[in-house]
Formats: C-alpha cells, structure tokens, sequence
C-alpha cells in the first residue's frame, strides 16, 4: 500500500515539475522582442557577448575553408 501510494506521488510530482517548467519557458519565448542586426548586436556587447575585436566584413571565421578543394562550392 505505501508502494502504491509512494509511486503516484512520484508520478504526480513529474507530472506537475514537467507542467510548471513548460509554463515557465513558454512565458520566457512568448514575446520575443524584434531587433535589427545593429541593436541586436549592441544588447549582446552590452550583456556580455562578444567585444568588438572581431572582423565587421560578415565573413565567418571558417569560410577560409569552403572552397572547391575541400568539396565545397
């Protein structure tokens, strides 16, 4: 009986932990807010992200190696 009992209480309990996460998420994505490239990329300095060291031209650091020799075209 105290098996039986334990186990839906274990049961229960992932069910609500599982609901209340997914609430919890779904009002941290629910509004993202819309940026352009620049503000985006001023809240990201701003919070942390990375500094201003890196190249401004939109190339990526690894396009060095997406030429035809590697089987990229």
């Amino acid at each position: 009986m105290a098996a039986g009992a334990l186990i839906t209480l274990v049961l229960v309990g992932s069910v609500v932990g599982f609901v209340l996460l997914w609430l919890l998420i779904e009002g941290e994505t629910s509004n993202p807010p819309v940026l352009d490239r620049e503000e985006a990329e001023r809240r990201a300095i701003e919070r942390g992200g990375r500094g201003v060291d890196r190249e401004s031209t939109g190339e990526r650091s690894g396009d060095d190696h997406d030429d035809e020799s590697v089987g990229w075209n």
